[in-house]
């Protein structure tokens, strides 16, 4: 029965999945013992109460099939869940349409759950909007208070990004992602998926997991040799494996980021295992062959086929940059010292990188929770800089000449720590912000990193001139 192929859990509340289950029940706490419908799949509720777990449900599809694999993925938010059936055959497209409609083969299908004190019911069968057969539409979910997503790696269109052509089917398994919202009762799909550089075999939806108004979309088989974070996203190392972060602004869907492994590799599988919480993105690479040990290895070595590894990433918090000294945008940097434009939302230009330097912030932006962290990457190599709070943007958010940069932020200065750039021109603030800022929930601060260019400085002032990084805004929460 392969009990425990997915599983999830949320509070006191556990799915496990068993896509191998064989019967033809069907919907909650239907007849488990009649097994004339091989591998249709079934999921079981086990709820806990103090410290004793029991089960509270059987879980069926509505349209119960053998083959369809009912279970392949689960995801559960509360008194919501979502059940992918990667294999079932509906023809049909949208929510809630006709489920006897067996005319494509695996084209996929997706099934919402809803609880109402211990009993749990059928609210929702969804198909995608361009539905066809071998999609396999619902092979990795995700669910998160009224928004679902569902994966389908097998889809075929060659559009990129977010509502494209849905049924140019030229591009086979690249994949596609889906994401659905509900308003009282009712679902309905808000948005059509594809990576930013959709290409045949990258199975883009293998995995997915959305909280809030971030969701993550892994591509395992996506084949560029870039690293870490918004590299180059050309081809040239197979099945490398990428992720791809979106962040829903209002209703509209943007990509934010595209993750890959410090050291990406031929067949790592980066992005086949996927999860998010709270400002961070866990990512695994089964595949992966460092001969590393614990964290924060040497990734160099392949000498150890196969043995895997995991990745972690934190993500801005939503926050907003400003202040860039960009061409045209503003106020430009002393000495026409501008931003390149290659290191989105930095500061003016310094003695090492001509992007100028990036400030973002990672973790969450509340008051109570404090874990708050500022980074910024593109600073001189092993120069000190300082980080520091203001009330008010200076110059109407364009900034005013500082030194080698502009000056963003000002009004209630408060210096929050000094740091030392590794050699990579990286640094980072400890947690603590809201502490040593004085936070109040509900407050928006402004945020900068001071730091020295000792080398070579573009307005050439002198060996100890000062730049700045970009302005980034904070709105803290509770």
């Amino acid at each position: 029965d392969w009990f425990g192929e997915s599983v999830a859990i949320d509070g006191d509340t556990i799915l496990v999945g068993a896509l191998g289950e064989d019967s033809s029940a069907t919907g909650v706490n239907g007849n488990q013992y009649d097994d004339s419908a091989a591998t249709s799949g079934a999921v079981y509720v086990f709820a806990r109460s103090g410290t004793t777990w029991s089960q509270q449900a059987y879980i069926k599809a509505s349209n119960t099939e053998e083959s369809d694999w009912f279970s392949r993925s689960v995801s559960i938010s509360s008194d919501t869940m979502i059940v992918g059936a990667p294999s079932e055959w509906g023809g049909s497209t949208g929510v809630n349409g006709n489920q006897n409609d067996n005319s494509k083969q695996q084209a996929g299908a997706a099934y919402v759950f809803v609880r109402s004190g211990t009993t749990w019911s059928q609210q929702a069968y969804i198909k995608a909007s361009n539905t066809d057969g071998m999609d396999l539409f619902g092979h990795s979910v995700s669910v998160s208070g009224d928004t679902a997503v569902v994966g389908a790696p097998f889809e075929k269109s060659s559009a990129t990004g977010v509502n494209g052509d849905q049924h140019d089917n030229s591009c086979y398994y690249s994949g596609a992602a889906y994401v659905f919202v509900r308003e009282g009762t009712t679902w309905s799909q808000e948005v059509y998926l594809k990576a930013s550089n959709t290409d045949p075999d990258d199975y883009f939806g293998e995995a997915v997991v959305v909280e809030g108004d971030t969701l993550v979309v892994g591509a395992s088989d996506e084949d560029s040799g870039a690293t870490v974070v918004n590299g180059d996203q050309g081809n040239g190392t197979e099945a490398a494996g990428a992720a791809y972060l979106f962040v829903r602004r209002g209703t509209t869907w943007d990509q934010d980021a595209y993750l890959k492994a410090f050291n990406a590799g031929a067949i790592d599988f980066f992005g086949r295992t996927l999860d998010l919480s709270e400002g961070t993105v866990v990512s695994g690479a089964y595949c992966e062959d460092s001969n590393a040990t614990g964290v924060n290895g040497d990734g160099s070595d392949d000498s150890f086929h196969y043995a895997g590894a995991a990745y972690v990433f934190g993500f801005p918090v939503p926050g907003a940059a400003y202040c860039f000294g960009d061409p045209g945008q503003g106020i430009p940097c002393p000495c026409a010292n501008d931003n390149d434009g290659s290191l989105m939302g930095a500061g003016c230009a310094n003695g090492v990188f001509a992007s100028g330097a990036g400030l973002f912030g990672t973790g969450l932006a509340s008051a109570s929770d404090d874990s708050l962290v500022l980074t910024t990457i593109g600073l001189e190599p092993d120069n000190t800089g300082l980080y520091f709070q203001a009330d008010n943007r200076l110059g109407g958010g364009d900034g005013v000449h500082f030194g080698d940069g502009l000056r963003c932020a000002g009004g209630s200065l408060v210096r929050l720590q000094v740091v030392t750039a590794d050699a990579a021109g990286a640094s980072s603030t400890t947690v603590g912000i809201a502490a040593k800022g004085g936070i109040q929930a509900g407050q928006t601060k402004r945020y900068q990193c001071w730091y020295r260019t000792t080398d070579d400085p573009p307005c050439g002032l002198g060996v100890w001139d000062f730049n700045l990084s970009n302005g980034y805004e904070i709105t803290w929460t509770p």
